[in-house]
C-alpha cells in the first residue's frame, strides 16, 4: 500500500512498514519536510497515499478540505513501536477502507478503533 508518514512519525515503525513491502514516502526524510499539513494532505491525495500520523490536526483538515482527500490513520505517539506497527498493519488489512474515491479517517486509540468516512 502507498503510505505517507508525517514528520513526527517513528523511523523504527517506518522501517518495519517498508520491510512489510509498503511504499512509504516519509516526509522527514524527503524534500517535502517543510510542507504545511495542508500541503501534505494535498500531496498524499494527489499520489493516492494513506497518511499515517500522530497529528490530530489532519482530522480537522480532512473535514474542511473542499475536495475528497486521502485516507488518514491517526494513532497516539506514546505506544511502543511494535504495538504501533501491529495496529497499523491490522488496519491496512482492511483494504476496502483505503479506496481512493472514498477516504476514511481511522483513529487507533489505546483500547478502540474509530473509523469515519471523510
Amino acid at each position: 500500500m502507498k503510505l505517507l508518514t508525517d514528520e513526527n512519525f517513528s523511523s523504527v515503525v517506518v522501517r518495519k512498514l517498508r520491510e512489510d513491502k509498503h511504499d512509504i514516502l516519509d516526509i522527514k526524510g524527503s524534500k517535502f519536510h517543510r510542507l504545511s499539513d495542508t500541503a501534505i494532505l494535498k500531496l498524499a491525495t494527489k499520489e493516492h497515499r494513506v497518511i499515517v500520523t500522530h497529528d490530530t490536526d489532519y482530522l480537522d483538515l480532512s473535514r474542511i478540505h473542499p475536495h475528497p482527500t486521502s485516507s488518514i490513520i491517526i494513532l497516539p505517539s506514546n505506544q511502543r513501536h511494535q504495538l504501533m506497527f501491529t495496529r497499523i498493519r491490522m488496519v491496512l488489512g482492511y483494504k476496502k477502507l483505503f479506496h481512493k474515491n472514498k477516504p476514511y479517517v481511522v483513529i487507533i486509540e489505546h483500547d478502540k478503533l474509530q473509523i469515519n468516512a471523510v
